[in-house]
């Protein structure tokens, strides 16, 4: 089963993100999952603050097509209306967890990185999350993720090992969350690390996807597109093709887990 565990869907045109004003709309994402064999999508959304709708949005096409998507709702976990929010979503179908960009609040200090109410909740509700984050909050992480044993986390895009193809020095500390068995990586946005985007597939990312699988294991890493946005650097099947081509440093049956086994168990997926 192949599943792709980092993308976007949403119904107004933003040309800032998509190659095209609409690159986002449903039925041509479903098109190229078609094309590719991918079963199911664990979409992310986080468009809220230009689309108020994406949340709802993106939960009617998951109930819509129940077999083809799974949704992490967009929550600004720092804000005081943070456990509101969970709860409005609460029980909706399709809904496997809460996701949050930390980096685009830069009022943000992360003082919600820690147990109480919101997490006391989201794990009663059985939910998992998905964040970005700088590398410097990995230790908050790693911290929050231990006291949640129950709630798989999930850390974005490789955890943002380089800037313009320059190494991130504070990405050792990603490779440290390793030590804590429910975060889990999501190997997505390969493009956003390389000096060249348009150099497919990436040769000064794919030590990076190495380091993350000597550090974290098949079992923990999911492969993500990034559709729409990452169009604009390759197609879906070279999205694909990263993973299944050209990590070779992985045996077959690891590279079957990161494209999709790993998905398909934790978020419990029909075959």
């Amino acid at each position: 089963m192949l599943v792709d565990a980092h993308n976007h869907i949403w119904d107004v045109p933003w040309p800032p993100i998509g190659p095209d004003v609409m690159a986002g709309n449903t039925s041509r994402f479903l098109h190229q999952m078609d094309e590719n064999g991918v079963q199911y999508a664990i979409v992310v959304c986080h468009l809220d603050e230009h689309d108020p709708n994406n949340n709802a949005n993106a939960l009617a096409r998951a109930k819509e097509f129940p077999d083809r998507f799974r949704i992490w709702v967009n929550v600004h976990l720092y804000k005081p209306d943070a456990l509101d929010r969970v709860n409005e979503f609460a029980g909706a179908d399709g809904l496997v967890g809460v996701s949050y960009y930390k980096p685009f609040s830069p009022e943000d200090e992360g003082a919600w990185m820690q147990p109480g109410p919101l997490f006391d909740r989201i794990a009663e509700l059985g939910l998992s999350v998905n964040l970005a984050l700088a590398p410097m909050d990995q230790p908050k992480l790693r911290a929050l993720a231990a006291a949640y044993p129950s709630i798989p986390f999930f850390v974005c895009h490789l955890g943002g090992p380089a800037r313009n193809g320059q190494p991130v020095a504070e990405w050792e500390e990603v490779l440290r969350s390793a030590e804590v068995e429910n975060i889990h990586i999501k190997i997505s946005g390969f493009a956003y690390s390389t000096l060249h985007t348009w150099e497919y597939p990436y040769p000064d990312v794919l030590p990076y996807i190495e380091r993350i699988y000597r550090a974290f294991g098949a079992g923990r890493m999911l492969w993500g597109s990034d559709y729409p946005p990452t169009m604009r650097y390759m197609t879906y099947r070279q999205s694909l093709e990263v993973i299944r081509t050209h990590c070779t440093f992985m045996p077959d049956a690891d590279r079957a887990q990161v494209l999709g086994g790993t998905a398909a168990r934790v978020f419990k997926l029909d075959h």
